[in-house]
């Protein structure tokens, strides 16, 4: 079964290729363009303190290529997540769950229409769509992609939150220095 996804795009799409899209996220590697030297992780503690210079490791604060890097896998893998659910009033994500409900309804309506010709109202239709199993899980699996933006989000925060730290604890240490 196809319809078409939107007026303005003549490609017709399955329902199967919609929910293939819309999980695509899960399965890129936004992470393989960071240096191997930072370890495996961004936490990875030891990889951190052979990055720091002679500076930083008397001022005993994390290396700015460490935050740097950890802060550039974080966005990689928001970026996407960024562009789903932030936009004001109508977000994309709202868009996508629109157009796949709309997608199974079409699918729940061919599979209705048979030799009576009765179709059901729009309104319960639907109701039949929201309900769907396979709706049920896309709107799922939104959700839990709008739980790993605020995580990251706030990853986010912590490391920039980290980065102003480190330059004061290195205005700090500058100034003592001085003093001395």
């Amino acid at each position: 079964m196809t319809t078409r996804m939107d007026t303005t795009d003549e490609r017709e799409i399955s329902l199967d290729e919609y929910e293939a899209q819309a999980g695509a996220l899960e399965d890129s590697d936004v992470l393989s363009y960071l240096p191997e030297d930072y370890g495996d992780r961004p936490d990875d503690a030891e990889g951190e303190r052979d990055a720091r210079t002679a500076l930083e490791s008397r001022a005993d604060v994390q290396s700015l290529d460490y935050l740097h890097a950890k802060r550039r896998r974080i966005v990689a893998e928001l970026a996407p997540l960024a562009a789903l659910f932030e936009g004001g009033q109508s977000p994309l994500a709202d868009a996508r769950r629109k157009q796949h409900r709309a997608l199974v309804s079409r699918e729940i309506l061919l599979e209705m229409q048979g030799p009576k010709g009765k179709e059901p109202s729009e309104a319960a239709l639907e109701r039949m769509a929201n309900a769907h199993p396979r709706h049920v899980a896309f709107v799922e699996l939104l959700e839990s992609k709008r739980t790993r933006y605020g995580e990251l989000m706030n990853a986010k925060m912590e490391v920039n939150e980290q980065i102003r730290n480190r330059e004061h604890c290195l205005t700090c240490y500058a100034a003592e220095a001085r003093l001395r």
